[in-house]
């Protein structure tokens, strides 16, 4: 789980994430940085929830799913770089 502290943070981040995948259209080094970043986070992800010893849908779905996805992004990002 997330610390508290943090929650208030998590919308800008994933809102200035947004912002720099769709300004990565047009500046492909935005896409590839903004890409690795968001594959930090998914990593970053499940090793939390491997740590709380959440090892359900939350982790299995949710982080590995999101992380699978934010890797083919980051790919496809290098591919057009």
């Amino acid at each position: 789980m997330r610390p508290r502290r943090f929650w208030p943070l998590l919308p800008l981040m994933k809102t200035a994430t947004a912002a720099g995948l769709v300004a990565g259209i047009w500046f492909t080094p935005l896409a590839v940085l903004t890409s690795a970043v968001v594959v930090c986070y998914f990593l970053t992800a499940v090793g939390m929830h491997i740590r709380a010893r959440d090892l359900g849908r939350n982790l299995f779905l949710n982080a590995s799913g999101m992380l699978v996805l934010s890797t083919a992004t980051f790919v496809f990002a290098l591919q057009t770089a």
